[in-house]
């Protein structure tokens, strides 16, 4: 065996998952076969310094499988140990509130976020009650309980 062989012994509890972003840049991360996305989600973000929030895991299968479901565990997936995860970190979405002062302010969201969520946002950040709030997009009023997906 050369310098450059070497062989890491994995505890037989633990997987080896490599977490790839779009630069190419891959990381180890070592996670036990029932821990939940949401684990390894916590677990990567202390790997790439990010919100668990903000990321979109994924791996190829044949086809692209997103690991949305942060109850899931990586068994549950189909993940074995050695397989690559790919890693996508959304940047939060601006969006422009105008006040009954014509005042313009900006709030970062993300797309999962409720207009309750932003409407929090607006209280915390303008003083404006919730229920003194009307927030509209493209004309159409923005309504309670819906996300930015919708």
């Amino acid at each position: 065996m050369t310098e450059e062989e070497y062989f890491v012994a994995l505890p037989a509890d633990k997987m080896e998952l490599n977490i790839k972003v779009l630069s190419g840049e891959t990381k180890t991360v070592y996670v036990d076969p029932g821990a939940t996305i949401g684990e390894l989600k916590h677990k990567v973000a202390q790997l790439f310094n990010a919100s668990p929030v903000r990321m979109k895991l994924s791996i190829t299968n044949g086809r692209v499988v997103q690991l949305d479901n942060n109850q899931m565990t990586v068994n549950q997936y189909g993940l074995s140990s050695g397989a690559t995860v790919m890693l996508l970190i959304t940047i939060p979405l601006q969006v422009f509130v105008k006040n009954e002062k014509g005042q313009t302010k900006t709030y970062d969201i993300t797309e999962e976020e409720t207009v309750d969520q932003l409407m929090r946002k607006v209280r915390q950040k303008d003083g404006t009650p919730e229920d003194q709030q009307r927030l509209k997009y493209g004309g159409k009023q923005l309504e309670p309980g819906t996300s930015g997906q919708n």
